[in-house]
């Protein structure tokens, strides 16, 4: 399961997740993406993944976007690695 808090001074207006590359290309054996809008100054985030088997890769990134209600956006990526 992926958790993830995040909090604005303001306000949060919209996020996405996606797991992809390191890039941030989408890969093709996860089929685990979301997005939507907020209204708050903070957000929590819960999602189950399932890791496919078998995966065509070993090496794979979470990654968040979030943008606030001024338009300013915050990226972050976590990269896991599959033994």
């Amino acid at each position: 399961e992926i958790r993830a808090e995040f909090t604005d001074d303001r306000q949060l207006s919209n996020f996405a997740f996606m797991v992809g590359d390191q890039a941030g290309n989408i890969i093709g054996d996860f089929k685990n993406s979301d997005q939507g809008q907020l209204s708050d100054k903070q957000f929590s985030y819960s999602k189950t993944i399932t890791i496919p088997s078998p995966l065509s890769v070993n090496n794979f990134c979470l990654h968040f976007s979030l943008t606030d209600a001024a338009g300013n956006t915050a990226s972050k990526k976590v990269c896991l690695t599959v033994l």
